[in-house]
């Protein structure tokens, strides 16, 4: 998940009121495609989700899932814990910060026209055997 920082910045005050945190908008687009995810493949067991203690957005990410968790029942059942740990300490925070550092020179690569869309991220051709599983789709 990820936002163009560039063409935030260079948005209309007005439009970036309507949008809001920028970090707060990406984590209610993830839990939105996640649930989206669990209802299409009929998952239906209940989630752990632990997300980076970072201090900027630890208390205001924790608040916006309970928000979200109390009018979508669906998504309230999903998300049956909501942790933060150290990424040094929880290792899939480490990978997926990882995957965040590597993605995001994609794309900058890409807007730098030193790589097409036609090339794949370097981590894509990895992670190909599980999108044809379905996973990442």
């Amino acid at each position: 998940m990820g936002l163009d920082a560039n063409y935030y910045r260079g948005m209309p005050n007005d439009a970036k009121g309507g949008l809001g945190d920028p970090g707060v908008a990406c984590l209610q687009r993830l839990l939105r495609l996640i649930r989206n995810k669990l209802r299409s493949i009929g998952y239906n067991d209940r989630l752990s989700i632990t997300l980076d203690e970072d201090e900027t957005y630890a208390m205001t990410f924790y608040k916006t899932i309970s928000r979200l968790r109390k009018p979508d029942k669906e998504l309230g059942w999903f998300a049956g814990a909501v942790s933060f740990g150290d990424d040094t300490f929880i290792l899939p925070l480490q990978a997926a910060d990882i995957l965040a550092n590597l993605t995001m020179k994609w794309f900058r690569d890409r807007m730098a026209g030193v790589v097409s869309a036609e090339v794949p991220p370097p981590f894509a051709a990895s992670s190909a055997a599980v999108s044809r599983e379905g996973l990442w789709s």
